[in-house]
C-alpha cells in the first residue's frame, strides 16, 4: 500500500448485520452504520453502502488515523474492496514535500545556469545576455556534466509517486533535459559547433538598440570577448576534425560568405547597427562614448575574430571535412545515432523503426491529400496538385491587405485550437 491510502476489504460474512460495517486500524476499531451516501464518523464523512464489514489495513500499528481527511470512494467491481479511502492530509503532506523537493532542484538549476551562461534574469522573468560569452573549454563541459550527474543523483531520491500530476509532468521533462546534457558530452558535441543551419557566430550582434546604459556596456564586453569564445570553438573544432567528427562538407557551401560580412568595417559592420539606434532616454553625452567604446571594440575584437575565423573555416576545415553523410561514419557512430534518436524525437525507438513509422506517416499524409483531390476533383498526380497549388491564381493573394487578413483568420482559428493540445499557452499571442 502506498502512505496514506487506505483499503477496506469488500464485505464478507462475520456474524455482523449487513447495516453496519468496521472500520479498524491496528489502534482503533469504528463502527459505521451503513445507511447509504455519506457517513459521518467523529467530525469527518466516508461513503456507506451495502457493505457488512470493512477492515482497514494500511496504516503501522503506531499511526493514528484522523476520520476528517478520510477520503472513500468505491472500488472498482473486479477490486476486493469495495471502497479506496485515502488519507487526503497525508497524501497531500507526501506530495507537497515532493513537490517542494522536486522545485527547490530545478530552482537552483535555474540559477545555476543563469550564473554559468551570464545571464540576467529581468523582473518580467525574460533573460539577457550579461558582459561575458560562456566558457566553451572541453573543461567547462566536463565541469557541467559533473553538476548534471549530481542533479540527476537528487532527482532519483525525490518519491516521484508523491509527486502531483503537474509536478511529475516536470520531473519528466527534467530528466531529459539533463539526460540530453549528458548524451552529449559522452559524445563531446561541442567538437562540431555548428551545421548547415546553426553556429556559433551568429546571433551575437544585437539587431536593435538597447534600452538603457548597462545593456550597452554589457554588449559592448561581449564583443571585447568574442575572441576568446572563438579560439575555444575553434580548438574543439580542430579536435572534432582531427578524430573524424565534422560536418559535411556539401553541406557547408557558402557558410564562409555569411561569417565575411562581420569582417566588414566602420557602419557597414552588423555589429554597429545597435548603436545607430539609441533611445533620447540616454544622455547625449552618454551616447558618444559608448558609439565610441563600441567602435573601438568592433574594430579591436571583433573583426580581427572573425577573419580568424573565417580563415580556419577556408584553410583548415572545408577542405578538410568528411564527405560522408551518415552519422554511422562518426566515432562510435551507431551509439550516437541512436543517442540522437533519443533526443530529438524522446522514444526509446531504433533508425529502422523511426524510419517506417516515418514512411507510414507520410502513406497517411498522402492519402489524406489523395481524398482531397478526389472530392475537388482534381485529376492528375500529388506532384501535380501540389504546383497547382503553388500556381493557381486563385491560391494566391492579389496583394499584402488579403494575405495578412486570410492569414489572420487562420491564425485565429488556430487559436481556437491550440488549448486542445498544449496545456501552458503564452499570454501574448501573435502580431
Amino acid at each position: 500500500m502506498e502512505l496514506g491510502n487506505l483499503s477496506f476489504p469488500r464485505a464478507r460474512e462475520a456474524g455482523r448485520g449487513a447495516s453496519s460495517a468496521l472500520l479498524e486500524t491496528r489502534s482503533r476499531k469504528f463502527w459505521i452504520p451503513a445507511y447509504g451516501g455519506m457517513t459521518r464518523i467523529g467530525g469527518g464523512f466516508l461513503r456507506a453502502g451495502a457493505v457488512a464489514i470493512a477492515t482497514l489495513y494500511a496504516l503501522p500499528a503506531a499511526a493514528e488515523i484522523s476520520t476528517d481527511s478520510l477520503q472513500c470512494d468505491p472500488a472498482p467491481a473486479a477490486s476486493d474492496y469495495s471502497f479506496y479511502c485515502r488519507d487526503v492530509k497525508a497524501v497531500n503532506a507526501a506530495a507537497s514535500e515532493s513537490d517542494r523537493q522536486l522545485q527547490a532542484l530545478y530552482d537552483e538549476f535555474w540559477t545555476w545556469r543563469l550564473g554559468e551562461y551570464d545571464m540576467i534574469e529581468e523582473a518580467n522573468g525574460s533573460t539577457r545576455r550579461g558582459a561575458s560569452l560562456p566558457d566553451v573549454t572541453p573543461q567547462a563541459y566536463e565541469r557541467r556534466a559533473d553538476y548534471y550527474r549530481g542533479l540527476l543523483t537528487r532527482l532519483d531520491a525525490i518519491d516521484s509517486a508523491a509527486l502531483s500530476e503537474s509536478e511529475r509532468s516536470n520531473a519528466l521533462v527534467f530528466r531529459t533535459v539533463l539526460e540530453e546534457q549528458l548524451g552529449d558530452t559522452q559524445y563531446r558535441e561541442w567538437e562540431m559547433p555548428f551545421d548547415s543551419d546553426s553556429s556559433f557566430w551568429t546571433y551575437l550582434n544585437a539587431r536593435r538598440g538597447f534600452t538603457s546604459v548597462e545593456e550597452y556596456e554589457d554588449y559592448i564586453a561581449r564583443m571585447r570577448d568574442i575572441p576568446r569564445y572563438f579560439d575555444e570553438h575553434i580548438a574543439n573544432t580542430r579536435a572534432g576534425l582531427a578524430r573524424g567528427f565534422s560536418v559535411p562538407r556539401v553541406t557547408l557551401e557558402g557558410r564562409d560568405a555569411a561569417v565575411e560580412a562581420y569582417t566588414a568595417s566602420g557602419d557597414g559592420n552588423p555589429f554597429w547597427k545597435a548603436f545607430t539606434d539609441m533611445p533620447a532616454s540616454i544622455p547625449q553625452v552618454e551616447q558618444e562614448r559608448l558609439r565610441r567604446e563600441g567602435r573601438a571594440a568592433i574594430e579591436e575584437a571583433v573583426i580581427p575574430a572573425y577573419d580568424e575565423l573565417l580563415t580556419f573555416l577556408r584553410q583548415d576545415y572545408l577542405p578538410n571535412t568528411r564527405r560522408t553523410l551518415g552519422a554511422r561514419e562518426f566515432p562510435d557512430g551507431e551509439a550516437y545515432y541512436r543517442q540522437q534518436l533519443r533526443q530529438y524525437t524522446t522514444l526509446d525507438l531504433g533508425p529502422e523503426e523511426i524510419h517506417r513509422i516515418g514512411l507510414e506517416e507520410v502513406a497517411r499524409i498522402e492519402a489524406e491529400m489523395q481524398a482531397i483531390m478526389d472530392e475537388v476533383g482534381f485529376e492528375g498526380t500529388l506532384a501535380e496538385f501540389n504546383e497547382s497549388l503553388r500556381t493557381d491564381p486563385r491560391f494566391i493573394a492579389d496583394d499584402g491587405d488579403e494575405l495578412m487578413g486570410v492569414s489572420a483568420y487562420v491564425a485565429k482559428r488556430v487559436d481556437g485550437k491550440l488549448g486542445d493540445y498544449l496545456g501552458f499557452l503564452p499570454r501574448h499571442r501573435f502580431t
